[in-house]
């Protein structure tokens, strides 16, 4: 059974944005208040990141039904239909909110950025972010085949359109590893492009789930799962 993990109180720091103000007051030379700066202002814009995909989950709820059926089933697939929704949530915010410039994250009030590249983020989240914008390519370039191929079909006076890979991904996401055993024959086809899409995309879940400025809102994220399923 899903159990969230501990999180500060309200208003409590965080131990990223404790380690940024103590390194601040550890040097209050010009030059180490100005790393102290840069320190907190890339623990803020981690938060603004996670808040941009947490903020999908929602939508990925109302718009993935199986999900729902999964919580249906009991409390002992919370967590899998969690993880499902995170995977979906990646990959909403890859497809509408990742370029190569970086995140366009949702606004947050005044004075929060609109976009945040690799050098805005903390060291050890560049490499996530990093990997983000190389799945974002892949599946946005995943899209564009699906709708040129669909074009093209329709030019061909074709009935039967090939069913979109990108709904194969979300399958894929949806219904976790071996998926492709228990779906039927016909997805059972899933190409190798999916597949190493839906495993790039896994990673990143998990992945992120385990960093602390994540994991510290993951009870809040799970309340909010839970009260669309209560709707």
């Amino acid at each position: 059974m899903y159990e969230p993990p501990p999180m500060y109180s309200e208003g409590q720091p965080t131990e990223e944005t404790k380690r940024a103000h103590q390194h601040a007051s550890a040097d209050d030379s010009p030059a180490g208040n100005a790393a102290a700066a840069a320190d907190v202002e890339a623990v803020e814009n981690l938060a603004v990141i996670r808040e941009t995909l947490y903020s999908a989950l929602a939508d990925v709820m109302v718009e993935t039904p199986s999900i729902l059926a999964m919580l249906a089933r009991g409390r002992e697939w919370t967590s899998k239909a969690f993880f499902a929704s995170t995977c979906l949530a990646i990959l909403s915010v890859a497809l509408t909110r990742v370029d190569a410039d970086g995140v366009r994250t949702v606004h947050l009030g005044r004075g929060s950025p609109t976009v945040i590249g690799l050098h805005q983020t903390p060291a050890y989240l560049r490499p996530f972010l990093g990997r983000l914008v190389e799945v974002s390519q892949a599946v946005r370039a995943l899209a564009e085949a699906d709708d040129a191929r669909a074009l093209q079909e329709a030019f061909e006076g074709i009935e039967e359109l090939t069913p979109p890979k990108l709904d194969r991904l979300k399958e894929r996401l949806t219904l976790g590893v071996g998926a492709e055993e228990t779906v039927d024959s016909s997805s059972q086809s899933t190409d190798a492009e999916v597949s190493g899409l839906a495993n790039a995309i896994n990673t990143l879940a998990l992945g992120m789930t385990s960093l602390p400025a994540f994991r510290e809102r993951q009870a809040q994220a799970f309340q909010v799962l839970m009260s669309v399923t209560a709707l």
